[in-house]
């Protein structure tokens, strides 16, 4: 074999290997893409924004909702056993135009009222 027919053999043998090296790069570059992308599209939000989230029961009833009626906040806590459609537990702020405050509402367990507590931004607190 002459000098010139190995330097082809060599520069065939490179090409080769050059070709197989840039398929390589070429599927390692899409697949740290992909990655980077998929990676994006998983991240979790910072924050989580509704006007009402409910949290439902097995039985599919509502068992907590946290909502804003009328630009107030509000928690509300049922009983999923009962055939009730009132809260058990009422927690909530009370309007400015309505004096301003909080309250806490609870009922028994047989659906009579049983605490409420409401503080006003006035200074009173009134209680049943």
């Amino acid at each position: 074999m002459s000098d010139f027919e190995l330097l082809e053999k060599r520069i065939d043998g490179l090409e080769r290997q050059n070709r197989w090296l840039k398929c390589v790069g070429v599927l390692a570059t899409a697949v740290v893409a992909a990655s980077v992308f998929i990676a994006a599209a998983r991240q979790q939000p910072n924050e989580l924004r509704a006007s009402s989230l409910e949290i439902v029961a097995p039985n599919g009833k509502t068992a907590i909702k946290i909502h804003a009626p009328s630009g107030t906040s509000v928690i509300d806590l049922w009983d999923t056993t009962s055939k009730s459609m009132t809260p058990q537990v009422s927690i909530g702020c009370i309007p400015r135009e309505s004096g301003g405050g909080t309250q806490l509402f609870m009922r028994g367990s047989m659906g009579q009222n049983a605490v409420n507590i409401v503080g006003q931004n006035k200074g009173s607190v009134r209680t049943w």
